[in-house]
């Protein structure tokens, strides 16, 4: 009879942590959630930087969309965003922690986001020049 006691004591305090962590989880955006487990989602939807200044042809590529469209002053930049310059433009990106980037003429960049692997906490900005 002991062990059968133990088992149920056992298994309601699995169920109240399991409870506590489901409410603490319920408190934290999706967004959120899905970079703290580690899920590497394309479809991840987070305002990463936005736009400070356009000069001539900039144009912006979500993951989800088959074509660059015209990027305007003052428009956010999202997670897998690509962004690609003319001959003769420029861009200047505010990121949400303030720091800048410019991209040159002729430049195609992805920005993303990831965990790191190791120290799951940690997220990591990732530019991906793939021309310019």
């Amino acid at each position: 009879m002991k062990s059968v006691r133990r088992a149920e004591i056992f298994l309601f305090l699995m169920g109240a942590i399991l409870l506590l962590g489901a409410a603490y989880l319920s408190t934290l955006g999706t967004d959120r959630l899905m970079i703290l487990f580690g899920v590497q989602s394309r479809n991840l939807n987070l305002k990463l930087a936005e736009v400070r200044v356009v000069v001539d042809s900039v144009r912006r590529k979500k993951l989800d969309s088959p074509e660059f469209i015209q990027l305007r002053k003052n428009q956010d930049i999202f997670n897998n965003d690509s962004i690609m310059t003319g001959k003769n433009s420029k861009s200047l990106l505010t990121f949400i922690d303030g720091s800048t980037v410019e991209i040159g003429p002729d430049s195609l960049v992805q920005i993303q986001v990831h965990q790191d692997p190791v120290l799951s906490n940690n997220i990591h900005l990732n530019l991906d020049v793939q021309r310019g």
